[in-house]
């Protein structure tokens, strides 16, 4: 395996390898702790992978995606989102046989580090793992997606660059790092430069789904378009990013403009009971709550997307 790192190396690394077929299961584990991986969980069991992910903190993940895909890759989404404390920048390797569109595009939305197409040797899996003991991609964040920038050139979309340095933990246990002191603060600290930017874009988010919610306010139920059916739709919505930024505020301590949620928040409960009369000061204190969120992150709201909100806050701008 081409590394630098010396023997024994690998004793902290905890590796969990997937694979619905034993034989090959068996050989991947045998040929990884002939490699000096010590340390190695191996299973055809989805209770296993979501135990694990729940509860140890994984420095490289190898997984066939033959059965479980869907779920394998919700879970991957999910850790990447940083829903745990546990390790957000574990290296995945994912395991196709398929490589259609459909497929590359879901794995790639769930933020896996790489796919390996099978069929492949153990030397290629050998050197796939040893390019990760040197290098990764810094993690980039949109609203739907955290994990490994795939862009092949700096794109900008509303709010700051997203691009973030991120530990790499396989590395870094391989070549012996502190993993109680140094490597723990990196990792605390690019999960609050995460939280700071995925808050950042959830202040856009929330700055055009008021917008919105007062056009269609405006339009009134009687609109082709449904006025009435799109206040819930985009208050629904309105909620969820709300409360994300609140969780990520409070779990990073970057408490800036969270009050403000709050007041989001408040407005949002109690708008199924406001009277169709009382419903445009009751948006227009939305509108204010929103701006002072922005104004408390230092964003300057014209700098607020137009119709595309797709392009500017989805992953679709950051796939390649």
């Amino acid at each position: 395996m081409p590394t630098t790192a010396g023997p024994g190396d690998f004793d902290a690394i905890k590796v969990l390898l997937v694979d619905s077929h034993w034989q090959l299961r068996s050989t991947f584990a045998a040929s990884l702790q002939a490699q000096g991986f010590r340390d190695v969980v191996s299973t055809a069991r989805l209770e296993t992978v979501r135990r694990m992910l729940a509860a140890t903190p994984i420095d490289l993940l190898i997984v066939d995606l033959e059965r479980f895909e869907r779920e394998i890759c919700t879970l991957a989404g999910r850790l990447r989102s940083g829903e745990s404390d546990l390790n957000q920048f574990t290296i995945m390797i994912a395991l196709a046989a398929d490589t259609g569109m459909a497929r590359t595009m879901r794995i790639i939305d769930a933020g896996f580090d790489d796919l390996l197409v099978k069929p492949f040797s153990l030397e290629d899996l050998h050197r796939r793992i040893g390019r990760f003991l040197r290098i990764r991609r810094r993690f980039i964040v949109a609203s739907d997606y955290i994990g490994p920038d795939r862009r092949h050139k700096p794109r900008h979309a509303w709010g700051s660059d997203p691009a973030i340095e991120v530990p790499n933990t396989l590395a870094e246990k391989a070549g012996g790092a502190p993993v109680a002191t140094g490597l723990r603060a990196r990792m605390a600290a690019a999960r609050r430069e995460i939280d700071r930017v995925r808050i950042e874009l959830c202040a856009g988010q929330i700055a055009w789904l008021v917008d919105r919610i007062r056009l269609s306010h405006a339009d009134g139920p009687g609109d082709s378009g449904g006025g009435g059916t799109s206040i819930a739709v985009h208050m629904r919505e309105l909620r969820r990013v709300v409360e994300e930024a609140l969780a990520r505020g409070q779990r990073s301590g970057l408490t800036t403009g969270l009050p403000a949620c709050e007041d989001i928040l408040r407005v949002v409960d109690g708008f199924e009971a406001v009277t169709r009369t009382n419903a445009a000061t009751t948006l227009g204190g939305l509108a204010v709550a929103s701006r002072r969120f922005l104004n408390a992150l230092g964003t300057h709201p014209d700098h607020l997307p137009g119709d595309d909100f797709a392009r500017t806050f989805s992953t679709l701008h950051w796939r390649v």
